[in-house]
């Protein structure tokens, strides 16, 4: 299955985009450039915050991700998967943060689960065997690193794990 925007979410051309926003790529912030309703005025920062952390912006009734606008506005074209913030704070619309990613890369640069108990991720703690197990994903495949006498042993063969398989995606 390929995963990606919806159709309806690509209808915009980069040439509208450029002409109702002004974006600052050094600092990412987006305004807008003309006056399109109460909310939209020429000069006033665009979009809101919403309860994930992003920014969302609303154009012609539709609402979108200010970090897709802005890709579609630097490149001229619509990003073909998803745009990771390299620095995972989702409000950080500066371009050197911004890159493209499959959705597989994008997870891989996240924290560890809120169900995790080990405190690291990609390590568990089975009971039974009174083991740390390390594991690492990569392409729907899981890979066993092994089992360790601590938390620490375990986490460090997860992160020599992520540098040689997540690259450039890695969250350690």
């Amino acid at each position: 299955m390929i995963r990606g925007p919806k159709k309806s979410l690509t209808d915009l051309s980069a040439e509208y985009v450029r002409s109702i926003f002004n974006y600052d790529p050094v600092t990412g912030k987006v305004t807008w450039k003309i006056t399109l309703s109460k909310r939209a005025v020429a000069g006033k920062p665009a979009g809101y915050l919403d309860d994930q952390g992003r920014i969302k912006v609303g154009i012609n009734d539709r609402c979108y991700m200010m970090h897709r606008i802005i890709w579609l506005w630097m490149t001229g074209s619509w990003p073909k998967y998803e745009i990771d913030h390299k620095d995972e704070i989702k409000s950080n619309n500066k371009w050197k943060n911004l890159r493209a990613a499959t959705p597989s890369e994008n997870h891989r640069n996240r924290g560890p689960q809120k169900n995790n108990t080990s405190g690291y991720k990609g390590v568990t703690y089975v009971p039974k065997r009174k083991r740390w197990i390390a594991g690492i994903k990569l392409n729907g495949y899981r890979h066993n690193l092994g089992s360790f006498t601590s938390a620490e042993e375990a986490y460090a063969a997860y992160c020599k794990a992520a540098i040689r398989l997540h690259g450039k995606f890695r969250k350690v």
